[in-house]
């Protein structure tokens, strides 16, 4: 599962574990393979997601990335159209860091 958390652009370093960290959501493996096209957008502007590292997404990375998904419409960044769709999932991610004015870090487990 990867894991995420709020976290304040002016926390420099990023921790080894979420601690005390607000956990916003998940993704399974699956759940990461279905949204590759998603990923794949990401990584032209530097952003990366990646399901076996720890990463960060700052504020304005995380707001950028919501703004990427809705626009590319539903279905737009499912590798199958006909699975389950984690889109929702990313979107309620996304949304709970802009919504909270924060970034995002993730922890695989």
């Amino acid at each position: 599962m990867l894991d995420f958390f709020l976290i304040a652009d002016d926390v420099d370093e990023d921790p080894e574990d979420p601690g005390d960290l607000p956990f916003v959501g998940g993704l399974t493996l699956r759940d990461h393979y279905l949204l590759g096209p998603f990923w794949q957008v990401l990584e032209i502007r530097d952003l990366e997601i990646p399901f076996f590292l720890d990463s960060r997404l700052r504020a304005a990375e995380a707001q950028l990335a919501l703004s990427l998904l809705d626009s590319g419409g539903e279905g737009a960044w499912s590798a199958h159209r006909n699975e389950f769709n984690p889109l929702a999932q990313m979107r309620h991610i996304l949304r709970s860091a802009v919504g909270a004015r924060e970034g995002l870090i993730s922890f695989c487990d």
